[in-house]
């Protein structure tokens, strides 16, 4: 039987914007599995895992390691990986940011809402977009704060 849940990597280094996007999510309805990555360089290890295949992937641009650009260009270069969708959600509205992005691949990029409203609408868009199971009511899995790829439930 296929997985219904639409799985999500979310690839951000601030602890508080985690939260957000996992309370974000939660209040959806749709049934998902969030895995929370707090840097570029243990995303791409996440990512050459077998079984860690998400979705969607939530890139921040501005990270330690690897920057969301780096990740995007190494996601991009693989062929196994380069069509999982990569959405920008950062702080930054720099119209080189934006560029760069788009024309490195990205699918969509968005800034960051200051609104927790904002929040819970850029989650029901992306798992409208790219969820694997549209109908609420099912039950959601969210991984519980893991940052090293550990995400068994």
């Amino acid at each position: 039987m296929p997985n219904s849940e639409t799985r999500i990597l979310l690839v951000d280094d601030s602890d508080d914007d985690i939260f957000l996007v996992r309370e974000a999510f939660k209040e959806s309805g749709v049934a998902h599995r969030l895995d929370a990555i707090s840097d570029g360089e243990a995303a791409l290890s996440f990512l050459r895992e077998d079984g860690n295949r998400p979705d969607v992937v939530l890139l921040d641009i501005n990270m330690p390691r690897f920057s969301g650009f780096d990740v995007l260009e190494w996601v991009q270069s693989d062929p196994s990986l380069r069509d999982i969708p990569i959405v920008m959600l950062t702080t930054s509205e720099q119209p080189e940011d934006v560029r760069r992005a788009t024309e490195g691949g990205a699918r969509d990029y968005f800034r960051k809402p200051v609104e927790f409203s904002g929040l819970r609408e850029l989650a029901c868009s992306v798992l409208d977009r790219w969820g694997q199971d549209r109908s609420a009511g099912r039950e959601i899995t969210d991984d519980a704060g893991t940052s090293d790829g550990d995400t068994s439930a």
